[in-house]
C-alpha cells in the first residue's frame, strides 16, 4: 500500500461513535495539519479549506479513507484532486458514488474463517481442541467480524476459558444492560443515522412480537402506519443492510428478512421511544 501511496494515508470517520454528523471543516483541519498547514491556514472556513486540500493533494499520491459516510454530498469537500491519489468509502448504508467508483458489499466471514480465527487465538490451549464447542462459538457470532474479535479478544485474556465458559459469555450478550460483542452498540450507531420517526419505528420492528419475516402489509399492522409508508421505511431498512429483500415478490411487493446478527442481539433502548403514525 505505501508503495502505491508514498506521500501518506489519511483517514477520517464521518460520524463519532454517537452517529452525529462530523462536520467537513474538522476532517479537513485535519487532513491538513497531517500535510503540514499553519495554524492561520487551519482558521480558514470549509470552503477555503476544501480549496487548499485540493491545492495540496493535486501532485500527491495520498490514500484517503473516509468511513461511516452517510450522503454523498459529505464527500464532495473531503475528496483530493491529484490523479495519484485513492479513495476507499465504507459507509453503513448503499451509496451511489459515481460510475467510475468501485463498489464492494462486504458479507459476513465464511464460517470456516470464523472457526480458524478463534482457533488461533488461543494455541495450545484446551478450548483449540474442543472442536465442537468452537464451531457452536462461531455459530453464535454470525460471520461478524467485530463480534469475533470480542470473542478472541476475550479469549486471549481468559486462555483457560472452556468453550462452555465462552458461549456462555456470548450468551449473556442478549441481556438487557449487556453488550460484550458491541454488536448493540454498531446496530445503535447505523439505526443513528436513519430520519427520528424512522429510527423509532425501526426499534419498535425490533421488539419481541414482531415476526422476523416482514411484508409491508405485517410492518403497516405492527406499526399503524400505512402499507406505502412501511414499505418506505422497509426499503430504507434495506438500503442500511439491516434488512434483506427476498425473492421472488408477491403482488409487485417484497417480503424481507433482519440480516444474521441483527435480530439476536437488538433491544430497543427505554431512552428511545416508539413514535406510530396513522
Amino acid at each position: 500500500m505505501s508503495g502505491h501511496y508514498p506521500d501518506g494515508r489519511l483517514y477520517a470517520r464521518l460520524r463519532d461513535g454517537a452517529g452525529r454528523r462530523v462536520r467537513p471543516a474538522e476532517i479537513l483541519r485535519s487532513f491538513l495539519r497531517g500535510l503540514g498547514a499553519s495554524e492561520e491556514q487551519l482558521r480558514l472556513g470549509t470552503t477555503d479549506l476544501s480549496l487548499l486540500f485540493r491545492t495540496w493533494t493535486a501532485d500527491l499520491r495520498v490514500l484517503v479513507v473516509l468511513d461511516d459516510v452517510c450522503d454523498v454530498r459529505d464527500l464532495t469537500p473531503l475528496l483530493p484532486s491529484g490523479a495519484g491519489c485513492g479513495v476507499v468509502i465504507g459507509s453503513r448504508r448503499r451509496l451511489f458514488v459515481s460510475t467510475s467508483a468501485v463498489h464492494v458489499e462486504l458479507a459476513g466471514l465464511p464460517f470456516d474463517d470464523c472457526l480458524h480465527l478463534l482457533a488461533s487465538s488461543v494455541p495450545r490451549r484446551p478450548i483449540a481442541t474442543d472442536a465442537e464447542g468452537l464451531r457452536r462459538l462461531a455459530g453464535l457470532c454470525r460471520g461478524l467480524p467485530g463480534a469475533l474479535f470480542a470473542v478472541a479478544s476475550q479469549l486471549r485474556r481468559r486462555p483457560h476459558w472452556t468453550a462452555r465458559q465462552a458461549t456462555a459469555w456470548v450468551l449473556g450478550s442478549g441481556g438487557a444492560d449487556s453488550d460484550p460483542l458491541g454488536v448493540r452498540a454498531g446496530l445503535d450507531r447505523t439505526l443513528a443515522t436513519l430520519p427520528a420517526e424512522s429510527r423509532s419505528l425501526a426499534y419498535a420492528l425490533l421488539s419481541p412480537g414482531v415476526p422476523d419475516r416482514l411484508t409491508p402489509a405485517l410492518a403497516a399492522a405492527a406499526l399503524g402506519i400505512s402499507d406505502q409508508r412501511a414499505e418506505d421505511l422497509l426499503e430504507e431498512l434495506a438500503e442500511s443492510y439491516l434488512l434483506r429483500a427476498q425473492h421472488p415478490c408477491v403482488n409487485g411487493r417484497f417480503s424481507y428478512a433482519w440480516e444474521p446478527g441483527v435480530r439476536p442481539f437488538a433491544a430497543r433502548p427505554s431512552s428511545a421511544p416508539v413514535m406510530c403514525s396513522a
